[in-house]
């Protein structure tokens, strides 16, 4: 082993210089620093450095030099790093090596100036990690307020070459840096773009509240920049998700404000597409005369200026509003209409959101086949991807969940819910927790159906919807009805009052007089709750809804028997059986299987739905509410409402009372 006290100075001197250059290093270069030939050859002769071909050498053992680096003095390190760097310049040579060893001699303004330079040729050879790495070197060297404008163009490339490569901390690093400096020297261009960005990035997280915020705050920006354009632009962007997020009052206002400047812009495609999702806003708030009215113009401002792409977006929103105004017929037709006009243009965006949207409208109207097809097309064949895919997967999960294919339900279900929390799509999210909530109601899982519709009633009180919870919530409210819950099944009727106050269309009318007929029942009233139920029915067949007019039949038929009018009774299970064979609900056919066959002998049922007489059959055989939960997969509490119901309806005192008087009545 060499001993390196040994070597001369001039010999040290060139080890160490030699290490600074790395691992392997060129001869050349190493003699243009200043090293003699013959400094080297101690070097060479006792294995120290080996050739690595004509005019480079490499350390036969790297941890000799990096002994030596570590060992030189602070100052001698600097100081060949400088002469290092200043060769390397002289030679054109690579700008990131010479950054680099700017860096190792302190010469920091020197340093940042060629990792920028580095970053520069990366990106003209689309190596964006390569040059992310640069740029983030050379903002940790940039002083705040030197070269302030180059220092912007910086931040603003490290920010798109993190985006490239979806490095999300260092883009926002960046934007947030870039934001601090426009904001401080009054850019309001960079300010707006800053925001936009970060928008963008908090709905990778997702963070609404930021989302919210950014869009907000660069609509407010874009109205001081006194281009008409884009401030119509910023205004329809942060319009379009507060619709997204049922703040529907805001998004009125902001569309409002975003077809002001359109008009000023005279961009007249704008001015369509503003003036199209405005008269949405009216429509999901429950002003259908202000919507039609405002579609109307928006269809026939696209027709006038011959602008075949915004037509068929103002169809789009015409659908929509036939939606939010109760007329599922008329919707499902447009949006056909729309799909077609989207195919001949070739404009596959719109496509995709047309499919979506039709897989919902024969979804609410029961053309499940038709439905099934748009989503297998919109999901396998185009490939839709964020919100909109977490529309088809909702429509998807909720077919499942309704025909029993619980498997299936659970699994689109859940994906669709993270699709909703990274995409947006809360409308869908209603749709999601009524579908859970009937199939656990199917399945008897008591606790999972009550956590699904308190989750429905939560989210409505975030928002303000006036439609898309109303099919989960009269489930809701037939759920808490046979769980004898007087308070949460008047906070149902509460909420579809509210909503029905607002958007008087006949599907939100129909679902408040089936909760307020819930209710009736429960306090035995059977003949008003029979009425407004028959109420219910009628509305639902008018709109051609037949999930809720299934669901709802069935519970007329139980009030029917309980006034032992068994020849209606049959009436309503018989149509109920029927629209659930059509559209292969089975978990609903087999509940009417059960239900005939309890009342098969034409015995009163006096009101009970078929899990109370369940639980009725148990106790009487002397189970305590514990066993009969164990033996029922409830939980103890669930079957004390249940029996505390049956002891309300039966007008029994006691456990004892009621047994006995459902034995009288052929109940047991």
């Amino acid at each position: 082993m060499m001993d390196f006290d040994s070597l001369s100075l001039d010999s040290r001197e060139a080890m160490r210089t030699a290490a600074l250059l790395g691992e392997q290093f060129s001869l050349p270069l190493l003699v243009e620093i200043g090293v003699e030939a013959a400094a080297l050859d101690p070097l060479f002769d006792e294995g120290v450095l080996i050739e690595a071909g004509a005019t480079e050498a490499r350390f036969a053992d790297w941890s000799v030099a990096d002994r030596e680096i570590q060992s030189m003095p602070w100052s001698r390190k600097r100081r060949l790093s400088s002469r290092i760097a200043d060769v390397l310049e002289k030679r054109d040579g690579d700008s990131g090596l010479i950054a680099r060893h700017c860096l190792n001699a302190q010469e920091f303004a020197r340093a940042r100036s060629f990792f920028t330079r580095a970053a520069e040729r990366a990106i003209l050879e689309n190596d964006y990690r390569e040059a992310l790495s640069h740029l983030r070197q050379a903002f940790e060297l940039w002083p705040v307020a030197e070269e302030v404008e180059l220092r912007k163009r910086v931040l603003r490339e490290m920010g798109r070459c993190a985006r490239n490569v979806n490095d999300l901390a260092n883009c926002r690093i960046a934007w947030e840096e870039l934001l601090e400096m426009a904001s401080k020297d009054g850019d309001l261009r960079t300010c707006l773009e800053a925001n936009r960005r970060l928008a963008e990035l908090a709905s990778e997280k997702p963070d609404r509240l930021e989302m919210r915020q950014r869009l907000q705050e660069a609509a407010r920006l874009s109205s001081s920049l006194g281009e008409p354009q884009e401030e119509a632009k910023n205004w329809y962007a942060y319009a379009g998700f507060l619709l997204d997020t049922l703040r529907l009052a805001d998004a009125t206002n902001a569309s409002g404000r975003a077809l002001e400047a359109a008009e000023r812009s005279g961009d007249r495609a704008l001015q369509v597409e503003i003036l199209a999702l405005n008269a949405l806003s009216y429509a999901m708030r429950g002003n259908a005369d202000e919507a039609y009215s405002r579609i109307e113009k928006s269809v026939t401002l696209a027709i006038d200026s011959e602008l075949p792409e915004q037509i068929a977006i103002a169809y789009r929103r015409m659908a929509n509003i036939n939606e939010y105004s109760g007329k599922y017929r008329e919707y499902r037709d447009l949006e056909l209409e729309s799909l077609d006009r989207c195919r001949a243009g070739g404009w596959d965006g719109l496509e995709q959101s047309c499919l979506s949207c039709v897989s919902f409208a024969f979804f609410r109207l029961g053309q499940w086949k038709q439905s099934a097809d748009a989503v297998r097309e919109a999901v396998e064949m185009k490939k839709i991807d964020g919100e909109l895919l977490a529309v088809a997967v909702t429509v998807k999960g909720c077919l499942a969940a309704f025909r029993g294919q619980r498997k299936q339900a659970n699994v689109a279900l859940d994906e669709a819910r993270r699709l909703i929390q990274r995409h947006g799509g809360v409308v869908v999210e209603f749709y999601i927790y009524w579908a859970i909530g009937v199939l656990a109601e199917f399945d008897g899982d008591s606790e999972r159906a009550r956590e699904a519709y308190r989750n429905l009633i939560a989210l409505w009180r975030e928002t303000d919807d006036r439609k898309d919870a109303v099919p989960g919530m009269v489930a809701a409210a037939l759920f808490y009805s046979d769980s004898n819950d007087g308070p949460a099944l008047a906070e149902c009727i509460d909420i579809l009052s509210a909503i029905a106050s607002d958007n008087s269309t006949l599907e939100s009318n129909a679902a408040r007089a089936a909760a307020m007929a819930e209710d009736c029942w429960r306090r035995g009233k059977v003949n008003e709750a029979i009425e407004l139920e028959q109420q219910a029915v009628e509305s639902y067949w008018k709109q051609g809804l037949p999930v809720e007019r299934a669901l709802l039949l069935r519970r007329l038929g139980t009030m029917f028997a309980s006034k032992n009018d068994q020849t209606e009774a049959d009436r309503a299970w018989t149509e109920s059986m029927k629209i659930a064979r059509e559209l292969g609900m089975r978990p609903l056919v087999d509940a009417l299987g059960r239900d005939q066959s309890a009342s098969g002998s034409n015995a009163p049922v006096s009101g009970l739905t078929p899990r109370q007489r369940d639980v009725l059959r148990l106790i009487a055989t002397g189970l305590t509410n514990k066993e009969a939960a164990a033996e029922l997969s409830l939980s103890p509490r669930t079957v004390e409402m249940h029996v505390a119901s049956i002891l309300e309806r039966l007008n029994c005192r006691a456990r004892t009372d009621a047994i006995k008087k459902a034995t009288e009545l052929g109940l047991l």
